[in-house]
């Protein structure tokens, strides 16, 4: 097997398999966060997200989160190891092992890494609120596909399971992207 090669499958409880190699920098230096941090996926393009990641970074005063803006790739590509159709449809976070959280279960993952907000992953953990939050922002986050896809800029995800919002699984090649910081 390849090792630039993985498989990425989702589980029941919206984690992922699969991980993200250290972030390349625009300069081409390897950015060693990646290793020991958590990596978030987000979609700079999108207002609503632009402002919540936007919030979230001013929380993260230690710098351990490496964030990831979508908007610098495009359809067709594989961003640390997640097709982009299926990383623009559903939030997704890799944890400091390497495993995926998508949905409302990468952010209680967010959160855990976030001063401000670990209270609040441990209380929605805690009372085992996640799954039933999940299926609150899987709603959300197909309306906010559609209204983004309405002027038709944009596929939608090829393997994404309409009935739960998880992806099936994908094999990506998370090879040499040239602009990709995920290599």
């Amino acid at each position: 097997m390849n090792p630039a090669s993985k498989t990425q499958s989702t589980s029941r409880n919206g984690k992922a398999s699969g991980h993200c190699a250290p972030v390349s920098t625009p300069d081409g230096n390897d950015d060693h966060r990646s290793i020991s941090s958590p990596v978030v996926l987000f979609d700079g393009a999108c207002s609503l997200c632009r402002r919540e990641i936007a919030h979230y970074r001013r929380v993260d005063h230690a710098s351990r989160v490496t964030w990831v803006d979508l908007s610098d790739f495009g359809p067709g590509r594989v961003v640390c190891g997640i097709a982009y159709e299926d990383a623009m449809a559903v939030f997704h976070v890799r944890d400091t092992q390497g495993n995926w959280h998508r949905g409302a279960f990468g952010f209680v993952e967010l959160w855990h890494h976030l001063g401000g907000y670990r209270w609040l992953g441990r209380f929605i953990r805690s009372l085992r609120l996640t799954p039933l939050l999940d299926r609150a922002y899987l709603h959300f986050a197909r309306w906010r596909l559609r209204r983004k896809c309405d002027d038709a800029s944009c596929a939608a995800p090829s393997n994404h399971n309409r009935n739960t919002g998880q992806a099936q699984g994908y094999t990506g090649n998370s090879g040499h992207l040239g602009d990709s910081r995920c290599e």
